[in-house]
């Protein structure tokens, strides 16, 4: 139901965004080689988290996607690509619903702002 879904974005959303501000503390606080090597390890799985079958993994992967966006990155290009992809694949997948196809497509467009 409604109640329940925006109790789980809101979740979803404040897990994200502790997560995007510990990444940032990660950035400043590593060296690039060993920052690009846990960045690596938390984008796959985040992607593993959106690709699930799982319909709140899948939201809770969108929603990390999201706060992360504007988080630096070892690279910036590369993160940009993946994450672009990521979420066009995911609009393909098969048994979307319209919580998740919202998410994604906020997502993409906070992507191209």
């Amino acid at each position: 139901d409604y109640g329940t879904c925006i109790a789980r974005n809101n979740s979803n959303r404040q897990t994200a965004l502790e997560l995007a501000a510990f990444v940032r503390v990660l950035v400043h606080e590593m060296s690039l080689e060993e920052f690009a090597s846990v960045e690596a390890e938390v984008f796959t799985s985040i992607f593993a988290l959106v690709h699930s079958t799982d319909n709140n993994k899948r939201l809770a992967g969108v929603a990390a996607l999201d706060a992360l966006i504007s988080v630096a990155s070892s690279d910036e290009e590369k993160k940009a690509i993946k994450f672009a992809n990521n979420l066009g694949q995911s609009l393909r997948a098969p048994n979307c619903d319209y919580e998740f196809l919202a998410a994604v497509s906020q997502a993409l467009g906070r992507m191209a702002m």
